[in-house]
């Protein structure tokens, strides 16, 4: 299982209590001091909030767990992203549209029906119908 999360304190407390209680391997890129604060915890005493907060780009700690064992927090580099260009960001946007995508007219139509619908002092929906309006049942739920 791999999670990530931008803040720590978006988790609820018995998320963050589950997750700190169970983790194996732990890693870091730069973060709020606030965030620092609970790492140092799980990284100490060889990472402290200061390194965690001053992290160059491409940088972190991280806490191995191999086979059951927990490795001493050390630092690493990650890789650059590579944006290569390739010239197919539009063929993949427009073929993406085709296969997904619904017109702006299509979408315009339903939610001008949706709108137009009205209800009985019962609760039935009613469709308007040329100049006149039918009343539909509502159908009982099965429960």
């Amino acid at each position: 299982l791999t999670m990530t999360n931008q803040y720590i304190d978006q988790l609820p407390l018995t998320v963050r209590q589950a997750i700190f209680g169970n983790v194996g391997t732990l890693g870091s890129f730069v973060v709020s001091q606030a965030d620092a604060s609970i790492l140092e915890k799980e990284l100490a005493p060889v990472v402290t909030s200061d390194d965690l907060v001053s992290l160059d780009a491409y940088s972190l700690y991280i806490k191995l767990c191999i086979d059951g064992m927990t490795s001493i927090p050390f630092s690493a580099k990650s890789l650059p992203v590579r944006y290569e260009k390739f010239g197919l960001r539009d063929e993949i946007v427009r073929r993406s549209r085709e296969k997904y995508g619904t017109s702006k007219t299509e979408i315009e139509e339903k939610i001008l029906k949706w709108s137009n619908q009205t209800y009985s002092e019962k609760g039935n929906r009613s469709v308007a119908i040329k100049e006149t309006k039918e009343e539909l049942p509502v159908e009982p739920k099965e429960q």
